[in-house]
Parts: structure tokens; sequence; C-alpha cells
């Protein structure tokens, strides 16, 4: 039954719509085909794209963070093992005369003002007394009276240094994720 009412559909077509019919059929099939491949092409190159970016993206905020990283150690290095500051420390543990207290002071400041300066990428920086939860020759602001570092998000502890991961600044100034170290100062 199927069979004869196709056929009996079809006689009625003339031959020159049935041709008309396969000439818009055979150039509609190979748009339709280079549509389907041009899309799926572009969408593949646009994905390995982003995805490429967003690796170089990753990979460059790995760095950054190195570098950041590094030059907090390099920083804490030069206050805990650097011979002059240590020193002028010393000796101010020792001072009883207030000019001489005053002198070294300003001295240790000034130690502590060119190495903040020769490394611009760290902030804050100051000398922590856990014994009595003082801060001392502190180059900014701090935000809070108390610094209180057992508040901070430890990233890793080592024997003689501790790493922070992100917090808010303590640099009244900054309100920004930061990084922080700890370093223990060894004084005879």
């Amino acid at each position: 039954m199927m069979k004869h009412l196709l056929r009996n559909r079809f006689k009625h077509v003339t031959f020159k719509n049935r041709m008309m019919s396969i000439l818009i059929v055979s150039s509609l099939i190979p748009f339709v085909c280079l549509g389907v491949v041009s899309f799926y092409t572009i969408d593949s190159i646009m994905t390995n794209k982003v995805e490429s970016s967003v690796q170089s993206g990753l990979k460059q905020e790995v760095l950054a963070m190195e570098n950041t990283l590094n030059n907090l150690n390099h920083v804490s290095q030069q206050l805990a093992f650097g011979g002059g500051t240590n020193r002028l420390l010393e000796q101010l543990y020792h001072e009883t005369d207030p000019y001489e207290i005053l002198r070294l002071r300003n001295e240790i400041k000034s130690e502590l003002n060119v190495l903040t300066f020769s490394n611009p990428n760290v902030g804050l920086t100051m000398y922590y007394y856990p014994d009595t939860d003082k801060y001392d020759f502190e180059n900014f602001f701090v935000r809070d009276s108390r610094f209180e570092p057992d508040e901070l998000p430890v990233m890793a502890v080592y024997p003689e240094i501790t790493y922070f991961g992100p917090h808010l600044s303590k640099n009244r100034a900054i309100n920004q994720l930061v990084f922080s170290t700890m370093r223990k100062v060894n004084l005879p």
C-alpha cells in the first residue's frame, strides 16, 4: 500500500520539479556538511586556545607566587642573619643610656629602610617578640594594635621559618591579600 501511495504521488510530479528537487538537495548537503565540520573545528580550536590560555595564566601565577615567596625568604634571611642589624639589636637590648638607645634605634631603622627599599615587592616588615606579643621597627603602620600571628593561615612550617598563606595585609594602608613569613632571629 505504501509503495502504491508513493508511486501515485510521484507520478504527478513533473520531470522539471524532480530535477529541481535533486539539484537543491545535492547543493544543500555539501553546505550542511561543511557547516557541521566547520562548527566542530572552530569549537575545537577555541577550546584548545582557551585551555592553553588558562594554563599559561596559571604558570605565570605560579612563577609570580614563587618569586614572592623567594623575596620574602630573602628579606627574612637578611633580617635574621644580617650581621649589622642583629649586632645593633643586641647593643640596644643591653643599652641604658637614652641617647644611645635613640641613636641605635635610628640606625636600625635606617638599615631596615635600605633593606625594604631594595625589595619593593615586600611590604610590611617588623621584628616581633612572641614572649611579650609586641612588635618593633615596623616600616608601615600595623592594622591592629595587637599583632597575633597565630590567627594567620599557616602554609608551611620549618624549624626556623613559618610561611603564612593568603590573608588580609597587616599594613593599614593596603587592603589586599598577601603572603607572610616569620623567621626566628637568634641573638647571643
